[in-house]
């Protein structure tokens, strides 16, 4: 009696860790040849990390170049100092962002002593002073965005390592 009441339940476990298979389209037997059935397909607008957790496909990168320095002379009006960045995006329909630079004082500063405080001013120019992708998906390398200094400037300035942080602010532009 323990024999087959012992077969029986390791039945009834085999069949508890069977997994049944479901579908929503099943052929038998009698279907007939060249009746076709559709499956949609489709995507999501969602990512799946490691751990099985959702979070939105949307992305842009925008790569800026690490601290610059302008050769005393080096950016005048007829020939700019020239700093590139990239932007790549992945974006949904209708989305995009857009690029704005400026100077964090809007000219550069030398301290040569405490109290001291002696300008260059410049300006910036070009395609990627303000920069709006044109697409959702863009991979575009080397905007250029334009530094210069006026000759009457240059020539006023005393010799000195001046600096300024330029800012890159993006903004995410929805669907309209």
């Amino acid at each position: 009696m323990k024999k087959i009441l012992a077969a029986a339940l390791a039945l009834v476990m085999l069949f508890a860790v069977m997994v049944p298979a479901a579908a929503d389209i099943v052929y038998d037997k009698g279907a007939v040849a060249g009746n076709p059935a559709e499956v949609q397909i489709k995507t999501s607008d969602k990512k799946v990390d490691d751990d099985g957790n959702e979070y939105d496909a949307r992305s842009y990168t925008v790569s800026i170049p690490a601290d610059q320095v302008i050769p005393w002379n080096g950016a005048t009006e007829t020939d700019p100092f020239v700093v590139d960045y990239d932007v790549q995006t992945q974006l949904a329909y209708g989305e995009s962002i857009t690029v704005d630079v400026a100077g964090e004082k809007g000219y550069m500063a030398y301290e040569p002593e405490a109290g001291v405080e002696l300008k260059l001013p410049y300006y910036l120019t070009g395609e990627g002073l303000s920069y709006t992708t044109a697409a959702p998906t863009v991979d575009v390398d080397g905007l250029a965005l334009e530094i210069k200094v006026t000759d009457d400037d240059w020539n006023a300035a005393v010799i000195g390592e001046y600096a300024d942080n330029l800012v890159f602010t993006v903004t995410f532009n929805p669907a309209a």
